[in-house]
């Protein structure tokens, strides 16, 4: 495309400490369609527009501000101005952290030009103050790390670009949330004395980003000053919060900013680093190379490893324990009350996890969830659910609500259709029974809105068929996707974009599932969940059989993760098992201080591993064979 776009190969000249092309050499481009207006800001207004096949963005600096304040009197002029940017280097170390600039269009000969660059997804303000619930630690060491980087990668060039305007609305993401430095024309084009100018701006507040120094003169900005500006970003980052520094400017900076520092843990790592760069003092502030070195830093600890990326999974701890750098440490922290086997556990928005739907070693509570809260060790009861051996889910935006799917209806002793939700302290029947009933099915939950339902025993054989519960819409479908065999003792998990369901298949001369003999098989089947919904192509994969029979499916983990079980022979292992997709195999990546055939597990924040329940023996769930010791694994360095 941009060989399309250019009309000069002159010869370059050396600028920026990098092959600066020359200002008739700025691509100006042609055929460009102007959509609809996107956003106004303090200098200009940004456009939508077409050029090709691709959007970019585009930005019309305002006239009155130009003509009146810093006259352009040519075109050639507004160009010369432009070089230094739209010729960044694309290829060195952060300029990806910069906002790339395509070119120049000139729809009227009488306006302003319109400067192109590449179209972002949303800037780092609407970022934190409309999606600020969904930022982990690991987002906000990222965004931080790209703008540190960004500015870097300005202040290396030679001579330095310094950017003088930072605040939230200037830092751009990408889809994939990666941060860009953006408004760099703003350095070019606007003479640093009228950044101060309240009467130019939109922005409410924006000097609350300007470190002391350019209140007592603008003409003293330095590399340093944009350092401090990044201080103020990273701590707006740390308290989804805009800045708001008291107006006494004699006060130290730290307590000027009181307010906002008191909001964010005094022992986060990112916090030191906003110390260092909110300095009174240039010189005792660190460059931004030494920011962008510190945040790398602490990519590399373990706290930064088990913490997700926005919209993504929070528990990736089996990923980590591939990478052989890591193991987990087993520790026994509880006692459940009362022993069952394979049961459920799932972990709520709240912290608090549920177990239940398995086999008790007490008849009375066959039809009880226990309920467990990790930070005090407590354990309590829901009241019985009319359903025994059902699966248990969580549904809803927040994961919150608790579901259970079919099992055996305690009143009439028969495989059941319906599904119970615990609401108001009492159980209902607020959405429609399934197709088909099912006793141990593989439930998973996609989105908090779809619950995929698989496999299972029905009342005559084993199911091969798969449905699915839009809670939203309180109905449910049945997927044109099977599995390739009907599974009983069926187990499932949502990994990212896949619905892993994990089950025994039953020897082909057992009468029904009604027979007390053990089943020859168990298989894993990988299937795209915009598959199961109808919404994209895809097909059931077989994956390696698992290492073990009986083994927990942690949910939510991905890749997959196995732990505990028994051989063919009904040896008892305690084997920890993550999916290894470049080798197609099940790699052996611990264990734990017991074994358990038919155990529950949970991931836990902070990258940690609830495991409870299960039976020492593969044979009979007894008061003797049943384990009542919870074992927490956390992740720990090898």
């Amino acid at each position: 495309m941009a060989s399309s776009m250019a009309n000069s190969t002159s010869n370059p000249t050396e600028t920026y400490g990098i092959t600066a092309l020359r200002m008739d050499d700025i691509l100006h481009l042609k055929r460009v369609k102007i959509g609809k207006v996107i956003g106004m800001g303090a200098f200009g207004t940004m456009l939508r527009v077409t050029h090709g096949e691709e959007e970019y963005a585009a930005k019309r600096m305002n006239e009155s501000l130009l003509v009146e304040k810093f006259t352009l009197r040519s075109l050639k002029d507004f160009c010369r101005k432009c070089v230094p940017i739209f010729n960044l280097k694309r290829t060195s170390s952060g300029v990806d952290n910069v906002v790339k600039y395509i070119g120049i269009y000139q729809d009227d000969p009488n306006a302003m030009p319109l400067l192109v660059m590449e179209l972002m997804h949303i800037d780092l303000r609407y970022l934190l103050h409309v999606h600020k619930d969904t930022i982990t630690f690991r987002d906000e060491v990222n965004i931080a790390h790209d703008i540190a980087t960004g500015l870097d990668f300005l202040h290396s060039q030679v001579p330095e670009i310094l950017h003088r305007n930072l605040h939230a609305n200037n830092i751009l993401l990408d889809s994939s949330f990666r941060a860009k430095i953006a408004d760099l024309m703003n350095v070019k084009l606007i003479p640093p004395e009228y950044i101060l100018k309240k009467e130019i701006t939109s922005i409410p507040g924006h000097e609350e980003y300007l470190p002391p120094e350019i209140f007592r003169d603008v003409r003293s900005y330095t590399a340093s000053s944009d350092v401090f500006s990044l201080g103020v970003l990273i701590l707006e980052i740390l308290t989804r919060k805009a800045p708001r520094p008291v107006r006494n400017l004699k006060q130290p900076e730290v307590q000027r900013r009181k307010s906002d520092l008191s909001l964010v843990a005094e022992d986060n790592v990112l916090l030191r680093i906003v110390y260092s760069c909110i300095k009174d003092h240039e010189s005792e502030r660190p460059s931004a190379k030494e920011v962008s070195d510190n945040l790398a830093e602490i990519k590399e600890t373990l706290q930064y490893a088990v913490c997700a990326s926005v919209g993504g999974v929070q528990a990736n701890i089996s990923e980590l324990l591939l990478t052989k750098r890591y193991k987990l440490k087993w520790e026994k922290t509880s006692t459940i009350p009362v022993g069952m086997s394979g049961a459920t556990a799932l972990k709520s928005s709240d912290g608090k996890v549920y177990i239940g739907g398995g086999w008790t070693t007490e008849a009375a509570t066959s039809t009880s969830i226990s309920v467990y809260d990790p930070t005090n060790d407590y354990w309590t009861s829901l009241p019985l659910c009319p359903v025994q051996y059902g699966c248990l889910a969580l549904v809803g935006k927040d994961r919150s609500s608790l579901i259970v799917v079919g099992g055996i209806l305690a009143t009439e002793w028969k495989t059941t259709d319906l599904v119970f939700s615990w609401e108001a302290k009492h159980w209902t029947e607020d959405y429609p029974a399934m197709s088909v009933p099912r006793l141990n099915p593989a439930v998973g939950v996609y989105a908090g809105r779809y619950v995929l339902v698989a496999g299972g025993l029905g009342r005559d054989h084993s199911l091969d068929t798969i449905e699915v519960l839009d809670v939203e819409k309180s109905e449910w479908r049945v997927s044109d996707l099977k599995l390739p065999h009907g599974l009983q003792e069926a187990k499932g998990s949502v990994c990212g974009d896949n619905f892993i369901v994990m089950g025994q298949v039953r020897d082909a001369t057992d009468n029904g599932g009604v027979s007390d003999q053990y089943f020859d098989e168990e298989v894993i089947f990988s299937i795209p969940v915009g598959a199961i919904l109808g919404e994209s192509p895809g097909t059931v994969t077989t994956l390696a059989p698992p290492p073990h029979r009986y083994s927990a499916l942690v949910p939510g983990v991905n890749p997959p993760m196995l732990i505990g079980g028994s051989t063919n022979n009904d040896n008892e292992l305690p084997g920890v098992f993550v999916y290894d997709s470049q080798t197609t195999s099940w790699a052996h990546v611990g264990t734990t201080t017991c074994t358990r055939v038919q155990p529950a597990a949970v991931p836990l924040h902070g990258g940690a591993i609830l495991l409870l329940g299960g039976v020492s023996k593969a044979t009979t769930l007894s008061k003797e064979t049943a384990i009542r010791e919870v074992e927490t694994g956390y992740l720990e360095n090898m």
